[in-house]
């Protein structure tokens, strides 16, 4: 974000933020008598490799003084980040074909996480067997956030004891940006003890 301000100055000014090539200006943004001074103050959010331009007039045909002009950057927020770390056994209920994913999610920023967990076995030449699972986690910066997910099995046969492949998709967005990450990798499946 770009500050910009006239505050200091000794005569009414006006300000005004343009971008573009010289000759052909698009305004950004104006402003005059910010918070009820004679002085004027814009902000902006700016991109890296973009040229402004910024114009500072007497305003109101009031006669020029000592212009005190003053930029301030306020550099944006590092990106959200999500990190997942996964059990590599996962209990399965071979009777309601489902399994329970467990692990840990790591945020750069406190946020609400949506996890998506699939499961896909293939065992022998048997017919795949996949099933699905949603939950959400609040994540802190402060420690891993631990899910627990039941995946449903969606085909017949259901999910059963043993080699399984992972994919875990989380998503999770706050007021200064979005973060999507994709972890896959191999899941053994144990059956539930009685």
């Amino acid at each position: 974000m770009l500050d910009i301000s006239t505050a200091g100055s000794d005569y009414d000014t006006a300000l005004a933020v343009y971008t573009g090539a010289r000759g052909n200006l698009t305004p950004v943004t104006c402003n005059d008598d910010a918070d009820g001074a004679l002085t004027s103050h814009v902000s902006i959010p700016v991109a890296a490799g973009t040229t402004y331009y910024v114009l500072a007039v007497a305003a109101w045909s009031s006669p020029p003084g000592t212009l005190q002009l003053s930029l301030s950057l306020t550099p944006p927020p590092p990106p959200l980040t999500l990190t997942f770390s996964y059990d590599p056994k996962a209990v399965v209920d071979e009777q309601a074909g489902t399994a329970v994913v467990t692990g840990t999610l790591k945020c750069s920023r406190s946020v609400k996480t949506t996890i998506t967990v699939s499961v896909a076995q293939q065992l022998g030449s048997s017919s795949p067997r996949t099933g699905a699972g949603k939950g959400v986690v609040a994540c802190s910066t402060k420690a891993s956030s631990p899910f627990s997910i039941t995946v449903a099995s969606n085909s017949t046969p259901g999910l059963s004891d043993g080699p399984a492949s992972l994919r875990l998709l989380g998503s999770g967005c706050d007021a200064r940006g979005c973060a999507k990450t994709t972890t896959t990798g191999d899941l053994q499946l144990v059956k539930k003890l009685k």
